[in-house]
């Protein structure tokens, strides 16, 4: 696995952060902090919402090592950075309502 760096594309991030979810041994918040793919997603912003949104339509995230809630977090940390009206869902685990807000907020933006 190449490390991760601003040339790593959007296809490569999305599949490394969910082998950084799914297979790091530590817990869940000790996973997602120490994703380095994570960190490079959050900090593309909306240019990264569209591949996603598609990877996840195409791969529903299972409920399996916090995956789901995975998903949810890294949309929500999006959300943070570049949606001023914080306009997405309060709960990580809803999945689908955060690939709405997604459609949405990508929708909006172009």
């Amino acid at each position: 696995m190449a490390p991760v760096t601003t040339e790593t594309s959007v296809v490569e991030l999305i599949r490394q952060f969910e082998r950084d979810i799914v297979y790091d041994c530590h817990g869940y918040t000790a996973r997602f902090e120490r994703s380095d793919a994570q960190k490079e997603l959050c900090r593309r912003g909306r240019s990264v919402l569209r591949p996603i949104i598609d990877h996840l339509r195409a791969n529903p995230p299972v409920d399996f090592m916090d995956l789901k809630t995975a998903w949810g977090h890294l949309l929500n940390w999006i959300e943070v950075a570049v949606d001023p009206e914080k306009s997405g869902p309060q709960k990580l685990r809803d999945t689908e309502d955060w690939l709405l807000w997604a459609e949405r907020f990508a929708l909006s933006q172009s």
